[in-house]
């Protein structure tokens, strides 16, 4: 059972409460501050009455038309955990923001579907298989969040792939229908492509594939680092040894902070 939200959660809120704004189907903008209650069924709003005590008006959270609400930190922090190989930590960076993202699901401009991408390609790390059908599902059932499903089937076949899971993996994208689907999540299949055709021994079709990532998905910058260094590795067994370190050189430069740019300045020559 979803409880209302009060401090400390809400003093979290209040940080960043010029940029968050509620916007209702009647006309109503409401900017979001400590003042501004949100519980499973209603948003109440402080009201200021002259002559008379202060009260507040509940409206239904479903009367939200959208919400403007930046990017939660806790999602890029929760992802920096799962690249470092810490599914656990990246968990528990997500709990915070689950239970409002949670009743605000079905609203334009929630963040719980990206919530929910990220614990369960932490949830498939630590071989929670249940837990992860679990939240497939959860966002299989709702209708705002449904197109997601195939970008949490991408995620499951990663890990699936880099642990050398390969035909639970062939198994999964086999089930994902390719028509219509994201840049994004083009960008992962091209990976998990790529990481089951090397685990094939595929090296060259492998490297085709990685460099679909750059080429025909520019805007995927999250998986831009992975591609690299893939391609960096299919390079090496090609025996194209220049070449690897031009694209793990191009990782380093263009992505100094990602986690695959540490992996890369080990692979270059004198960790140049």
């Amino acid at each position: 059972m979803i409880r209302p939200l009060h401090f400390p959660l809400l003093a979290l809120l209040a940080a960043a409460a010029s940029a968050q704004t509620l916007y209702f189907s009647d006309g109503r903008v409401v900017p979001m501050s400590p003042a501004v209650r949100i519980t499973k069924d209603a948003v109440n709003i402080p009201l200021e009455l002259k002559g008379a005590a202060a009260g507040e008006i509940g409206l239904p959270v479903s009367s939200l038309a959208r919400v403007d609400w930046p990017r939660p930190a806790e999602l890029d922090a929760a992802d920096a955990e799962l690249k470092a190989g810490r599914p656990a930590d990246a968990l528990r960076k997500l709990d915070p923001i689950l239970p409002l993202q949670q009743i605000l699901a079905e609203v334009p401009g929630s963040w719980w579907g990206q919530a929910i991408l990220l614990r369960v390609a932490a949830l498939a790390r630590l071989d929670r298989e249940l837990d992860v059908s679990v939240e497939i599902e959860r966002l299989r059932r709702s209708p705002a969040n449904a197109p997601l499903v195939p970008a949490a089937r991408i995620a499951v076949a990663t890990v699936l792939a880099e642990t050398g899971k390969t035909a639970q993996a062939s198994a999964l994208l086999a089930e994902i229908d390719r028509s219509g689907l994201r840049d994004t999540d083009l960008a992962g299949l091209a990976l998990v492509d790529a990481r089951l055709l090397r685990a094939q021994g595929r090296h060259e079709d492998a490297l085709l594939a990685c460099l679909r990532v750059p080429v025909l998905y520019p805007a995927a910058t999250r998986d831009l680092p992975a591609a690299l260094l893939l391609a960096a590795e299919c390079y090496r067994s090609l025996d194209e040894a220049a070449r690897a370190d031009t694209a793990l050189r191009h990782l380093v430069e263009k992505f100094p902070a990602s986690a695959e740019a540490v992996r890369a300045r080990a692979l270059l020559p004198n960790n140049s």
